[in-house]
């Protein structure tokens, strides 16, 4: 991820595939002790998520984040979709405003060593690379305060 930190968004160099879920006593620990103040983390959230949403309900170029009936998700990551505008350059211009916006959920076939011992054709995944081309992530965390959302939004306003 270094690499697509340096170059902007969508620069994937992976030249190996592996995983390792193992984890330190001391993330077991401190995993459990977080598990108290889940339910606060994740009603904060929801806050966050309802003021982006309410601050971005005017902005043309943003699709905001479906939810869909039933469904009561956690708000780990806040991601919106970029309505024609090139998202390089809209990453570019939020980390230069001192936001650390990101882009996840990057197709497999775009790393590099997917591309070196499979043989995916992005043409074969035509709306996985239009969402791909428009997702962003901005910065979402339970100890975020209100202003910062909001000189977010003000910056995003800004974008053109």
């Amino acid at each position: 991820m270094t690499e697509q930190m340096e170059e902007g968004a969508g620069k994937f160099g992976e030249e190996y595939t592996d995983r390792n879920y193992k984890i330190t006593d001391f993330q077991c620990a401190l995993g459990i002790s977080q598990l108290k103040k889940l339910d606060k983390f994740i009603e904060r959230r929801q806050y966050l998520f309802d003021l982006y949403n309410k601050l971005f309900s005017e902005v043309s170029f943003i699709e905001l984040p479906i939810i869909k009936e039933k469904i009561k998700p956690a708000w780990h990551l806040y991601t919106i979709l970029l309505k024609n505008i090139d998202r390089d350059k809209f990453f570019k211009y939020m980390r230069n405003n001192n936001i650390g916006v990101n882009v996840h959920y990057i197709p497999i076939y775009h790393f590099s060593y997917y591309q070196k011992h499979f043989n995916f054709n992005p043409k074969d995944f035509p709306v996985t690379e239009e969402v791909f081309k428009k997702i962003i992530t901005l910065p979402l965390f339970p100890k975020m305060k209100d202003k910062e959302i909001e000189y977010i939004s003000d910056i995003i306003k800004n974008y053109r």
